[in-house]
């Protein structure tokens, strides 16, 4: 994840993540990883 913070991005990762919890998908996936 430290790639992403250092690119200012962690918001959208946290965005991303909660989303994933509630789809029960890995954050990855919306990653594109």
């Amino acid at each position: 994840m430290s790639r992403y913070e250092s690119r200012g991005s962690l918001p959208s990762i946290k965005t991303l993540v909660k989303i994933a919890i509630v789809l029960k998908k890995p954050a990855g996936y919306f990653m594109g990883e």
